[in-house]
C-alpha cells in the first residue's frame, strides 16, 4: 500500500470518527467547551485532507464538503431527539475548516510532495 493511499484511508477514518461521535446519544466527556471541540475537530480533518491532497481545486472542494458535512450533522443531531441543532456549531465547524487550510498553507515542508 502506497503511502498517498494510507493518507487517504486515514483521512476517511478521521471522516468516519466525527460522523459516529456527532450522532451518537452520548458523545465522550472531554475536557474543555464544545466549540473548542468542533474547531479542533473540523481543523485536524481539514488540516490531513489539505495535506493529502494534490491541488488547490481538490483542497476546495474538501473544504466545502467539510463545512456541508458539518451543517448536515448538525440537521441530524436535531432530528435525533436526544441531540441538539446548533447554530453556533456550524460556525465552529466553519471556523476550524478555515484554520487548517490556513495552517496547511503555513506548513514550511508539506508531505504531498512525497506522495506522488
Amino acid at each position: 500500500m502506497t503511502a498517498r493511499r494510507l493518507m487517504l484511508g486515514a483521512g476517511v477514518a478521521i471522516i468516519v470518527a466525527i460522523w459516529v461521535l456527532s450522532l451518537m446519544p452520548s458523545p465522550p466527556y472531554v475536557p474543555g467547551g464544545d466549540k473548542w471541540h468542533h474547531g479542533v475537530a473540523y481543523a485536524g480533518c481539514t488540516l490531513w485532507w489539505c495535506l493529502a491532497l494534490a491541488t488547490w481545486r481538490q483542497r476546495r472542494i474538501a473544504m466545502i464538503a467539510l463545512v456541508g458535512m458539518g451543517a448536515v450533522i448538525e440537521v441530524l443531531q436535531g432530528a435525533s431527539g436526544y441531540r441538539y441543532f446548533e447554530l453556533a456549531d456550524i460556525a465552529a465547524n466553519t471556523a476550524g475548516v478555515l484554520c487548517g487550510a490556513i495552517l496547511a498553507t503555513l506548513l514550511p515542508l508539506s508531505p504531498r510532495a512525497s506522495l506522488r
